[in-house]
């Protein structure tokens, strides 16, 4: 089955204890941009099953009551217990692999996490740089000539280009960017994890900024974890719900788990 965005869904289908867990692993692990939906469940978690992860477990009134609201896209009761796959969860899965988050390194200041939505259809956003940036030229370096070719104007979309998600001013070193999963009961938003290097901890160097934006990417949280290390790659496991990063200051490896 392809959806209207390009993506192909594929549904796998056999008795119990066949392998679908086992194959559909295999290929996850050989494919990264095979995703997997999170069917729902009234059965109990087995001991080494984690909720939202392997499925969501849910009573039988809360699936019960999904079902009168149409809210399946196909379920079966199975021996005592429901089992089905969301409009929503498959909806989410294909919409949330279609977004590429970037960024752009400014010259003095003006560090970018900008967004792609609907990679798929060929249309790739113009941002602008470096016609437009919120950052300067370095001071020390004047070049008129490149001034004028790249002007760095203060705004983007009066220039007819994409505003940027958001911005830092002063730079802070982009090094990496990470989307982490959504709660259960949050679908609708989405959560970035942005290292960064530099030297200056008060001006965001040498931390982690978290940004939380709603379906229309506007941002409705964004904090700062001071790590003191110039952060040089960060990898999200999802199936640990743990960050890693490697620290270029001390060459060494921390993680965290999320809550």
């Amino acid at each position: 089955m392809t959806s209207s965005n390009g993506s192909i869904m594929l549904i796998l289908s056999s008795p119990s204890g066949a392998g679908k867990t086992t194959l559909t692993k295999k290929i996850q692990q050989k494919y990264q941009n095979f995703k997997i939906s999170v069917s729902h469940t009234t059965r109990a978690p087995r001991s080494n099953e984690v909720d939202g992860v392997d499925y969501h477990f849910v009573s039988h009134e809360k699936f019960k009551g999904l079902i009168k609201e149409d809210k399946f896209y196909e379920y079966a009761k199975i021996f005592e217990n429901y089992y089905g796959t969301t409009k929503k969860g498959v909806d989410e899965t294909i919409k949330n692999n279609d977004i590429i988050f970037s960024t752009e390194h400014g010259p003095d200041g003006g560090d970018e996490v900008n967004h792609n939505i609907n990679t798929n259809d060929d249309k790739i956003e113009n941002f602008g740089w470096a016609i437009s940036s919120y950052g300067d030229h370095h001071y020390n370096y004047k070049n008129y000539q490149k001034e004028k070719l790249f002007p760095l104007y203060k705004s983007h979309s009066k220039y007819g280009f994409e505003e940027p998600l958001t911005y830092f001013y002063p730079s802070i070193g982009i090094s990496e960017i990470v989307k982490i999963k959504n709660n259960q009961d949050d679908l609708e938003s989405y959560n970035l994890l942005v290292a960064s290097m530099g030297k200056d901890i008060e001006e965001g160097d040498l931390s982690l900024h978290y940004i939380k934006t709603d379906k229309y990417f506007k941002i409705i949280d964004q904090k700062i974890l001071e790590i003191g290390q110039r952060i040089r790659d960060m990898i999200y496991v999802e199936k640990l719900n743990k960050v890693f990063m490697f620290f270029e200051t001390s060459a060494s490896v921390g993680f965290f788990t999320l809550q």
